[in-house]
C-alpha cells in the first residue's frame, strides 16, 4: 500500500493598511496625541485611518497631505502609504452600493410609504411646520430674557488715529437700535452698521449701547487718541505702540496654526489642549488655521470668541491695531 501524501494548509496573513500603521504605531509605542504633536494631523483622523473609516476622513487632497506627513514620521516610504490607501478606499468604494443593497430591509412599513405617499408627506410639512413655531417661540423667549448680541470690529480699544474722524463698523442683532454717546447710528436690516464719527484731539471716550425690542440693552467704552497735530513723549508712544492678544483652545487636541504678527515672517505653531498664549503686536497679526473653531482669541478687555463658529473650517483672518 502506497504512502499516503497530504498537504498542509498554512495561513497567509494579509494587513490592511489600518492594521499595518496600528502594528507599527504599537511597535515604536507612540500615541496619538505624541503623532499629532509631531504631524498636525488631529487625533480623530489617525483613529479613522487605523479603523478603516473613510467617511469620517477630510477631503482627498488633505488625506494625502496626513498621510505624506505620516509616512515621514514613521519612517516609511509616504508613496507606498497612499498606493495601499487608495486600493482599500477603492474596493470600499465598490464594496459599499453592494452591501447596502443587500442589507436593505424590505419591511411592511416601506410598502405604506409606497402605497400613501399623500399621507407620509403631509406628516413630513405638519412636523417641519411644528419645527419652525417652536423654533420661532424659542428664539423670542431667548431675545427676551438675554442681552442682545453687539459686535464692534472698528474702533478697537486705545486706537490712535492721526484723522479728526473714526470709523465704526460692527454688527447687532435684527431689530437692535446702537446709540453711540446717546446719538443713534443706522442699522441696517441684517444687523449691520458703518459710520464715520468726527472725534477732537486727545483722549475721546465712545459709549456705545445697544438696545433691542424687549429693553435689554448692553454698553460698551472704547477710548480712542485723536493723535494730529500733537506731539507725544516717549513713553506715550511706546505705550500706543505694542498691544497684547492671546490665543488659547480648550481641553482635548492639539491645535496647528500659522501666526504673523506686523511684519515679521509666518511662523507655525502649535496650541496644546487647553493653552492659552500671549502674543504683542503694533498695527497687524494674522492668525491662519484649517480649524478655525478651536481657536479662541481676545484682544484687550473683549472675551475669547472663537475665530469661526463652523467646525474643521480652515480660514484666515487679519485683526488691524491702528488705522
Amino acid at each position: 500500500m502506497g504512502a499516503r501524501i497530504g498537504f498542509i494548509r498554512k495561513k497567509v496573513q494579509s494587513f490592511t493598511f489600518g492594521e499595518r500603521i496600528k502594528k507599527i504605531r504599537s511597535e515604536r509605542c507612540l500615541s496619538f496625541s505624541e503623532i499629532s504633536k509631531h504631524t498636525g494631523i488631529q487625533t480623530k483622523y489617525l483613529q479613522a485611518f487605523e479603523d478603516g473609516d473613510h467617511a469620517s476622513l477630510p477631503a482627498l487632497v488633505y488625506v494625502h497631505g496626513f498621510l505624506r506627513s505620516y509616512a515621514k514620521y514613521l519612517e516609511e516610504d509616504p508613496e507606498k502609504f497612499i498606493a495601499l490607501f487608495e486600493r482599500e478606499r477603492e474596493i470600499a468604494t465598490h464594496l459599499a452600493p453592494q452591501e447596502i443593497s443587500k442589507n436593505a430591509p424590505h419591511t411592511i412599513f416601506s410598502h405604506k410609504i409606497i402605497s400613501f405617499p399623500f399621507r407620509w408627506l403631509a406628516f413630513l410639512g405638519g412636523f417641519f411646520l411644528f419645527a419652525i413655531v417652536i423654533v420661532y417661540i424659542y428664539n423670542e423667549i431667548f431675545h427676551f430674557v438675554t442681552e442682545p448680541t453687539f459686535l464692534l470690529s472698528s474702533p478697537l480699544e486705545n486706537m490712535s488715529v492721526n484723522e479728526p474722524f473714526v470709523s465704526v463698523e460692527g454688527k447687532t442683532d435684527i431689530s437692535t437700535k446702537v446709540f453711540l454717546n446717546d446719538q443713534s447710528i443706522l442699522v441696517d436690516e441684517w444687523g449691520n452698521f458703518s459710520e464715520r464719527v468726527d472725534i477732537g484731539k486727545g483722549k475721546n471716550v465712545l459709549v456705545f449701547r445697544a438696545v433691542n425690542s424687549f429693553d435689554k440693552d448692553v454698553e460698551k467704552i472704547v477710548t480712542v487718541f485723536g493723535n494730529w497735530g500733537q506731539e507725544f513723549t516717549q513713553d506715550q508712544k511706546n505705550q500706543q505702540e505694542k498691544k497684547t492678544f492671546f490665543l488659547e483652545t480648550s481641553e482635548g487636541e492639539d491645535v496647528k496654526f500659522s501666526l504673523q504678527i506686523d511684519e515679521e515672517v509666518v511662523r507655525e505653531e502649535v496650541l496644546l489642549g487647553g493653552e492659552r498664549r500671549e502674543y504683542e503686536a503694533q498695527t497687524f497679526f494674522v492668525i491662519s488655521a484649517q480649524d478655525g473653531s478651536r481657536i479662541q482669541m481676545s484682544l484687550g478687555d473683549e472675551i475669547f470668541t472663537p475665530l469661526t463658529e463652523i467646525p474643521e473650517e480652515v480660514i484666515e483672518k487679519k485683526f488691524l491695531l491702528q488705522e
